[in-house]
Order: C-alpha cells, then structure tokens, then sequence
C-alpha cells in the first residue's frame, strides 16, 4: 500500500515535471522566433481562411504578426461573432484591424502602421 502511494506520488511529480520542460520549451521557441525576428527585420504575414476555429489567428495576433484573413466562408451569423472576438484579441494586444474589402480583414500589431500613398 505504501508503495504504491509513493509510485503514484512519484509518477504525479514526473507528470508535473514533464508539463513545467514543455511549457518552458514553448516559450523558449516564441522568444527565439521573437528575438530572430527582431534582429533580421523580418516581418511574418499570415494568410489564412476565418473558419469556425479562429484560434490560429488569435495565436498569429499574440506573436504580433501581421495577419490577412477571409470572411468569405463564414455565415453572417458567424462571422459576426468571430470578429467581436478577433477585435478583442486585436485590442488586447494594442493592434489595430481594418476591413480591405467585405470578405478581408488586415490585422497589424501594435508596431505596424498601414501606409496610404496620396
């Protein structure tokens, strides 16, 4: 009975150690692309289709890339929704979202700035 306990102490612990190495790894991985980003001036601009799961955008708008996405595919009902919760993702990281055409959404980060040629 004991022993059992300690294993399934230990196996708890390994567990929680295992989770604590990836979440560090994950985060390691976001700095460095952040950092190599940084130092070579590049820009990442991520196109992609706005569909039930956004959650590649959010992801895109938390790295502070530059994002392009279609509505084009969603209903109206949906799309509604899944823009409310875009914009709020855009704000919360202090970037800005502009409409290019009805079914095309430009999302910039909080250091980019859409430049119109007069």
């Amino acid at each position: 009975m004991v022993i059992e306990m300690i294993g399934e102490r230990e196996s708890r612990i390994l567990e929680d150690i295992e989770e604590e190495i990836s979440r560090l790894v994950r985060s390691s991985e976001e700095v460095e692309e952040k950092v190599s980003r940084m130092l070579t001036g590049t820009i990442k601009v991520r196109y992609c289709s706005l569909m039930r799961d956004y959650s590649e955008i959010i992801e895109a708008i938390r790295k502070g890339e530059v994002v392009i996405t279609s509505l084009s595919s969603l209903e109206d009902s949906i799309i509604k929704v899944a823009i409310s919760e875009v914009k709020e993702e855009v704000e919360k990281n202090l970037g800005k979202m502009y409409f290019i055409n009805r079914p095309v959404l430009l999302i910039l980060p909080s250091n980019a700035v859409l430049v119109t040629q007069v």
